[in-house]
Formats: structure tokens, C-alpha cells, sequence
């Protein structure tokens, strides 16, 4: 039967007691030795000048959208009112 093998908390280094592990982490930052476990990466955006998009961005991009279709559609019809016979693409 295996015995049940308690876990490190994810702040340890190499052990549990904590004058191991900063003399483990001495030691490896001595000797310029990368972790076996590398630190996790935060959840925090690396671009100082990022601004993630809100509701009302994309509902203002949304009518945007549909207020420039709708001045196609719109110049479409005018162009074939006016004898232009073949409706441009776009």
C-alpha cells in the first residue's frame, strides 16, 4: 500500500521547513541554478498600455458597423435610381 505523501504548499521551495528551503533557494540563486518549477507568469497584462474592451465599446462599434452598412446600402440604391444599372460590390 503507498503511503500517503503530504504536499508542498506552492510557495515552498524544497521543503516544508522553512530554513531549508530559503538555504535550498540560496544555494540555487549562488550557483545561478533556474527553479525546477518556474514562477507562474501574473494575471496582469505585460502592455502598460493595454485597456481591455467594455460592453460599451463593442456596442458602439456594433452600430458603427450598422450605421456604415446602412450608408452603403443606402449609396447602392441612390447609384441604381440615378440608371446606374450594375449595383457596386463592397
Amino acid at each position: 500500500m503507498i503511503a500517503h505523501v503530504p504536499r508542498l504548499p506552492a510557495s515552498s521551495a524544497a521543503s516544508i521547513d522553512p530554513n531549508l528551503a530559503r538555504t535550498v533557494i540560496k544555494l540555487a540563486e549562488a550557483k545561478d541554478i533556474e527553479p525546477a518549477f518556474p514562477s507562474r507568469v501574473p494575471d496582469v497584462p505585460v502592455n502598460s498600455h493595454f485597456k481591455p474592451f467594455t460592453k460599451v465599446d463593442i456596442e458602439r462599434a456594433k452600430k458603427e458597423w450598422r450605421e456604415k452598412k446602412a450608408r452603403q446600402e443606402y449609396e447602392r440604391e441612390k447609384e441604381q435610381q440615378n440608371g446606374d444599372k450594375e449595383p457596386k460590390l463592397g
